[in-house]
């Protein structure tokens, strides 16, 4: 089965602007802040791409979409935000 040119031109497109440079980016900025910063930043990208997709295609989350998205966000920042609260609150 053969695929229309424009398929390649995206996949291409898709491949190096959201991969290659993503990746690039990536490693660039952790390079340059702490593994909590970077945890946190990229933990992140749901929640970006729920509102990208909103403000360009109109796309509505649903109650439980929110939901897990808040739950998957909060567990990630507790989980690195634990060995700190563990030595403030330590008896």
């Amino acid at each position: 089965m053969a695929l229309p040119g424009e398929i390649y031109g995206a996949a291409l497109y898709l491949a190096v602007a959201c991969t290659i440079l993503a990746y690039l980016g990536q490693t660039w900025a952790q390079a340059r802040t702490t593994p909590v910063r970077t945890a946190i930043i990229l933990s992140m990208e749901p929640l970006f791409a729920a509102l990208f997709a909103w403000w360009w295609i109109g796309e509505r989350l649903g109650w439980w979409g929110w939901m897990g998205a808040g739950l998957i966000l909060w567990g990630i920042i507790l989980a690195e935000l634990r060995p700190f609260l563990g030595k403030k609150f330590k008896t």
